[in-house]
């Protein structure tokens, strides 16, 4: 029996900040990570010297982000992340909230028709975008800056737009496409306007996204830079980092851990960041003799096999014979390309056979928007001579992946996807046809077996429908991290929705937060 004060299951960016904060104070942590890797999603991989990031293509601060690195007192360099939009031929760098304004004409060019009602979604856009930069610009409450280097009309500015975000949120419920149609009834519109987002974004977070767009950040040496120097933080602090151990028996009342490996760990304190279903799957009811112990997990797992995830995506990483001065002079390191405006609203979902599967998922990609990262444009010790790496992401429903893998086979579902994907880049990088070394596909199903999450989810908008089985109103924020057992709290993308790296970052502190409190 190995005995830890604090154990943190799951090592992403969540599970790493939890294990640092305690760390900082001096505790007895011990990380457990069922993947032979740290750091989750966010991180990056090797192919032939070629670097390609996972989950998150850039990082957004969010007033998050670099006050948890100076607290910890972890040095990373960053550069600003560019974003190029792309719809049709036509683009725009978004560099500042005065993009958005170019980004109207980008819309306005392409539906000239409906140029009254950009013009009224463009000012909402940007008086949406522009209380979320007040809010991010200042370091959050939660961290010891904000005390210390703010200003008390700062402050005052913060705590303000807080509240009147958080009123919006809760007024404002309905999905961001859903919203819009309060100003136009034409859906290819709506559609190149909000597809890239996860269908059920709420109104406010979908159209004050330029705030997060120019908020972005890539640290050097690729995302994996960020679980790389938390690991050494970790190792400084005599942290026990435990890779390839999963956890699959937990008893509760004995507060006992059991590995796939068959050795036990006890607890005082357990923080999950990873799938909170997967904690409760974990627990055998029949062997607790607490009946409140029993109900508060019976009612937990049958919220959350009510719930619904949101889309998933499919990535293609492709290496190409092309130097990265000529991906330059076309766009920047991270875009998102809408090549068609028709959009994907009107398509109808047929799967039922091979024929009904492959006529969906084409016309489905043929009318997207595609999120493309270079890394090496944004990173230039990342250059490879005369090589280039390159990802391409879409959103993708996980139940049509299966059903897709059901009635094409798995490898006939992946090669049609990965040939649309390249068919995009392709057009937008014409002379990259023919120059393709190397490339690899990750689809949904492939994301749900590596990280376990449900549905192949990964983020963002990680919960939909009517049941969400976690927090989701900004002033009940410190809620999110309690779970319905005693001593065992949770943090990262399921323990609060909408969920990207900065909402994992400070779920991941005050869950350090409150077993410290205990103390």
């Amino acid at each position: 029996m190995i005995e830890y004060d604090n154990i943190v299951v799951g090592s992403g960016i969540a599970g790493l900040t939890t294990a640092a904060y305690l760390a900082k104070d001096g505790k007895s942590v011990a990380v457990l990570e069922k993947e032979s890797k740290f750091g989750g999603l966010t991180n990056s991989f090797f192919n032939n010297g070629i670097l390609f990031d996972t989950g998150a293509k850039a990082l957004e601060n969010c007033g998050i982000l670099f006050p948890m690195l100076e607290e910890l007192g972890i040095d990373v360099e960053f550069v600003k992340n560019k974003l190029t939009i792309i719809i049709g031929k036509n683009s725009v760098v978004i560099d500042s909230l005065k993009s958005i304004d170019k980004y109207g004409e980008l819309l306005i060019n392409e539906f000239p028709d409906e140029r009254k009602a950009i013009n009224k979604i463009i000012k909402l856009i940007k008086r949406e975008s522009g209380s979320l930069n007040d809010l991010c610009k200042i370091e959050n409450p939660y961290f010891s800056k904000f005390k210390t280097n703010t200003t008390i009309f700062e402050k005052i500015k913060w705590f303000i737009n807080f509240s009147i975000i958080t009123e919006k949120i809760k007024n404002e419920k309905i999905p961001v496409n859903e919203y819009l149609k309060k100003f136009t009834k034409n859906s290819a519109l709506i559609d190149v306007i909000t597809q890239h987002h996860f269908s059920s974004m709420q109104a406010f977070y979908g159209l004050s996204a330029f705030s997060l767009y120019n908020d972005c950040y890539y640290p050097i040496g690729g995302i994996k830079t960020i679980p790389e120097k938390l690991i050494e933080f970790l190792k400084e602090k005599n942290t026990s980092l435990y890779n390839k151990t999963q956890v699959i028996k937990l008893d509760p009342e004995l507060k006992i851990l059991t590995d796939n490996k068959g050795y036990s760990f006890k607890y005082k304190n357990l923080i999950w960041t990873c799938d909170i279903r997967s904690l409760y799957r974990c627990i055998d009811r029949s062997t607790l003799k607490n009946s409140k112990i029993q109900s508060s997990i019976i009612q937990s797992q049958i919220n959350f096999s009510r719930a619904k995830y949101t889309e998933s995506v499919f990535t293609t990483y492709i290496t190409v014979n092309k130097p990265m001065e000529y991906f330059s002079n076309i766009t920047t390191g991270h875009c998102l390309y809408t090549p068609e405006v028709k959009g994907i609203s009107g398509l109808k979902i047929k799967c039922n056979t091979k024929e009904d599967c492959e006529d969906y998922i084409r016309n489905y990609l043929d009318n997207n928007t595609f999120e493309i990262s270079i890394p090496a444009l944004r990173d230039r010790d990342l250059i490879t001579k005369g090589v280039t790496g390159i990802q391409i992401s879409v959103l993708f429903d996980f139940n049509i992946n299966l059903q897709a893998i059901h009635n094409m086979w798995a490898n006939r579902f992946k090669e049609l996807v990965e040939s649309v994907l390249i068919e995009k880049l392709i057009k937008l990088y014409p002379e990259i046809e023919n120059n393709i070394l190397f490339k690899m596909s990750i689809d949904p199903y492939d994301l749900s077996k590596k990280t376990e999450h449900n549905d192949g989810a990964i983020g963002g908008w990680s919960y939909s429908g009517s049941v969400i089985p976690s927090e989701r109103d900004l002033d009940s924020f410190y809620k999110s991290t309690k779970t319905s057992i005693k001593d065992i709290y949770q943090a990262g993308m399921w323990s609060f929705t909408p969920s990207k790296l900065p909402i994992s970052i400070l779920t991941g502190k005050l869950a350090a937060k409150r077993v410290l409190s205990k103390v």
